[in-house]
């Protein structure tokens, strides 16, 4: 499937909604899946399109309930954009059963 869709308007400038996006958050709603909060740069893909420049919230780091439960400050921050049009994610946790040392 696409994973490249933007599933609300604030989280692009210049997108109309495509088949793609109701595929997409159907997917996401059978499994159960949360989209985390990105910290950093909001919009993760940068274009030009045919009325200019275009900024998308396509990146995401999807996890279950059980995930987060298993992991303790849980954060998914943005990288600089360095070799590519998207800025990579950067998930860091710690395992929750883990002893703090």
């Amino acid at each position: 499937g696409d994973f490249n869709a933007v599933l609300d308007s604030h989280e692009t400038i210049d997108t109309i909604y495509s088949a793609s996006y109701f595929d997409f958050a159907s997917f996401l709603g059978a499994y159960t899946l949360i989209d985390l909060d990105t910290r950093g740069t909001f919009y993760t893909r940068i274009s030009k399109g045919a009325r200019g420049l275009v900024l998308s919230r396509l990146d995401r780091a999807l996890c279950t309930y059980g995930f987060i439960d298993l992991w303790s400050n849980l954060s998914n921050s943005t990288l600089p954009c360095l070799y590519s049009d998207h800025y990579p994610l950067f998930l860091l946790g710690r395992d929750s059963r883990a002893p703090y040392s």
